[in-house]
């Protein structure tokens, strides 16, 4: 696993994560993700 910046606990229809993933991204901010929906041990 890359070593990464920090980790994002986010959920599909939140907008705020959305915008925030986008930032990220496009500023080249290794980060991890973890899907609160998704992951059952989140």
């Amino acid at each position: 696993m890359a070593k990464t910046d920090f980790v994002m606990y986010s959920t599909q229809w939140c907008g705020y994560c959305k915008r925030l993933k986008a930032m990220l991204n496009a500023d080249g901010i290794m980060f991890t993700e973890i899907d609160l929906e998704q992951d059952p041990e989140a």
